[in-house]
């Protein structure tokens, strides 16, 4: 009895050993395989995304540095900005350039502007800006007050950051 109970455990191990054996081949084996071929391609997408940010940081970096203006082109850049405000029927009251603020790898101009338009004529310059060649500019702040005698036409206060190259490349 003890030979027969030996011999239905080696039976039972042997049979739990192919059936593991089965598991392994069948199961285990083929998501071993899958998981190092997606860990490869996760591997390869990475690098690929790694140079596509890459590609993308220094496409942004030169963008900025074409449209950082030198100080001494300021005055043609403004002029510029109101030819453009006067061509959508602005009238500028004042145009003011404060002290240029240090920033990182820029200084930064501000602006002051008050001037006169309809609402159009307003977002039409506003969206105009975006589209000026050679010059980065942005809207820092804005006050718009309708004018009591017409309330199509209003006034507005107007506060711009103008980006310049550092000092040190203004040469």
């Amino acid at each position: 009895m003890v030979f027969v109970l030996n011999r239905r455990l080696i039976v039972l191990s042997a049979g739990l050993a192919v059936a593991g054996i089965v598991l392994y081949l069948n199961l285990y084996a083929p998501l071993l395989t899958r998981f190092r071929t997606q860990g490869e391609a996760c591997r390869l997408a990475e690098a690929e995304v790694t140079e596509a940010r890459d590609l993308i940081a220094a496409f942004k970096a030169k963008e900025i540095e074409k449209t950082l203006i030198q100080e001494p082109q300021v005055s043609e850049t403004l002029e510029e900005v109101t030819r453009t405000g006067n061509q959508v029927g602005i009238t500028f009251a004042s145009v003011t350039p404060h002290t240029p603020e240090e920033g990182e790898g820029h200084r930064v101009l501000p602006i002051e502007m008050e001037l006169e338009s309809s609402y159009e004529g307003l977002g039409q310059f506003l969206g105009e800006l975006d589209d000026l060649k050679g010059s980065l500019i942005t809207v820092r702040d804005f006050i718009i007050t309708p004018k009591s005698e017409d309330p199509l036409k209003l006034t507005a206060r107007l506060s711009l950051n103008l980006y310049l190259a550092e000092a040190e490349h203004a040469g």
